[in-house]
């Protein structure tokens, strides 16, 4: 790995780490320090700095290797419009691989760089200190937009920032909806299919009775297997909020503050009296029963499809959302 694999990453994307080496780190992993060592004195004998909006990375195409995870949405991140634009403006070509993470560490030809890996702040910790990972400090005045929002959120730099005082993973943020709408206040909005409600002649339903009425008649005048699902196992798209029907909204941590005072809400009757009300959706047929147990691309390939009566997510346009995501996390 070469200086130059960390300036594509820094102009490029966030959520980025860049690989010192190809070899998985261990306690003593002198080779990836040396690599990253290296990297990090080398001139570069490509790029110039600083980088104008005319000016491509490179004079010759350059092809980089970079993890994402997969996503049933997305058959060729290539395709995407964002990145085709960036292959455009940088002469830099990114081959992208997926696939299981722990099994491609394992086999020890890592990347130039993981998008949206998923480390835990542990794992960056100790493949950074190991020299797998390249910090991204000595690269930030080459980035100005980074800068920027370091400066604005002072708490994206620190969590960012790992005990030993390096930054091996730039951090994502959103910034859709403002207010109570915003993806910070809450990710875990209703939808319905108003081209359903239209078949059996109803309007939006504003109340719990007349949502579950909507359900039964999408499923016996429809018939549609499981006319909602929602998504239990990720950060968004939970029914926790449904709960608030019953006197106590909820959340996937099942902590809330309500006059000063914070409630476990699992253990409030309430709590209880919502579970035994959703259990006879699940009972009746109404709800997916994979809404307990799949990963979130499972779930948007769903919701894709087209074909559920009601679901609960932060966007009603899974497809759109990834290219704004991608969009937005381009610097």
């Amino acid at each position: 790995m070469n200086r130059k694999i960390a300036f594509i990453g820094a102009t490029a994307l966030a959520t980025l780490v860049i690989a010192g080496c190809g070899s998985v780190p261990t306690e003593n992993n002198t080779v990836g320090q040396q690599a990253a060592a290296t990297a990090a004195a080398t001139p570069s004998e490509t790029w110039d700095f600083p980088f104008t909006k005319t000016q491509p990375l490179s004079k010759h195409k350059v092809t980089l290797t970079m993890y994402i995870p997969t996503n049933p949405n997305v058959s060729n991140y290539n395709n995407l419009e964002i990145f085709r634009n960036l292959e455009r403006d940088t002469n830099v070509h990114i081959d992208w691989v997926g696939g299981n993470i722990n099994t491609l560490i394992a086999g020890g030809n890592l990347p130039d760089a993981f998008v949206n890996a998923g480390f835990t702040p542990q794992q960056l910790a100790q493949y950074g200190e190991d020299g797998a990972f390249i910090s991204w400090n000595q690269y930030l005045k080459y980035m100005p937009n980074v800068q920027k929002i370091f400066q604005e959120y002072p708490s994206l730099k620190e969590i960012s920032t790992a005990p030993n005082g390096q930054i091996y993973s730039l951090p994502g943020g959103e910034g859709f909806g403002q207010g109570h709408t915003s993806i910070f206040a809450d990710h875990h909005f209703l939808f319905i299919n108003k081209k359903y409600l239209a078949e059996i002649h109803q309007p939006v339903p504003t109340t719990l009775a007349q949502l579950h009425a909507d359900l039964e008649a999408f499923k016996t005048k429809l018939g549609i297997t499981y006319p909602m699902a929602y998504n239990e196992q990720a950060w968004a798209g939970d029914i926790a909020q449904l709960f608030g029907g019953f006197g106590l909204p909820d959340n996937n941590e099942h902590i809330v503050v309500r006059n000063g005072k914070v409630i476990f809400t699992a253990t409030q009757p309430q709590y209880k009296a919502a579970i035994d009300y959703f259990h006879t959706w699940f009972q009746q047929g109404l709800i997916d029963p994979e809404s307990l147990t799949e990963n979130g691309n499972q779930y948007a390939a769903k919701e894709a499809s087209g074909k559920l009566g009601a679901f609960i997510d932060w966007d009603e346009t899974p497809l759109d959302s990834i290219n704004r995501i991608i969009h937005w996390l381009a610097l």
